[in-house]
């Protein structure tokens, strides 16, 4: 009983552990949708702010402008950067997840191993006491 309170024990703390990774894993992926909407907002900004070759402009404006694209471009760039980040960060949850998951289900298997050795017992243990009932009424007849 002691041994099947700790594989109780054990199975209940791996779920739980598994659970808060599922959590966790979840925020990250929730983190990496929003690096990737602001990359998007970036990509988008620039492209709208492309200037326009066209029109007349004194020097302080497209030095201005220059600076403006500039700016974007690294915005981008930095954005990338946060975005690549992210999806190492839910890859590498997302590997621990899987074996956390691996873990839970070994224990599992193990509380139901152990189960099965129990009941095993308990039937061997029941057979026992029935073929001892049994030798008892063959050698000593009640009387009638």
């Amino acid at each position: 009983m002691k041994r099947k309170r700790l594989l109780n024990k054990l199975l209940m703390v791996r779920e739980v552990q598994y659970q808060q990774m599922v959590e966790r894993f979840s925020q990250e992926q929730f983190k990496l949708q929003q690096e990737e909407h602001r990359l998007e907002q970036l990509k988008s900004y620039q492209q709208t702010y492309a200037w326009d070759e066209g029109r007349e402009s004194n020097g302080l404006m497209l030095n201005s402008a220059q600076m403006m694209v500039h700016s974007v471009d690294q915005a981008v760039r930095h954005q990338r950067q946060q975005v690549a980040v992210q999806q190492v960060q839910c890859r590498s949850m997302s590997d621990k997840l899987l074996v956390e998951r691996r873990q839970v289900r070994t224990a599992e298997m193990l509380m139901s191993s152990h189960q099965k050795q129990l009941n095993h017992k308990a039937a061997k243990d029941d057979q026992k006491v029935s073929d001892e009932l049994s030798a008892r009424q063959f050698t000593y007849p009640q009387n009638r």
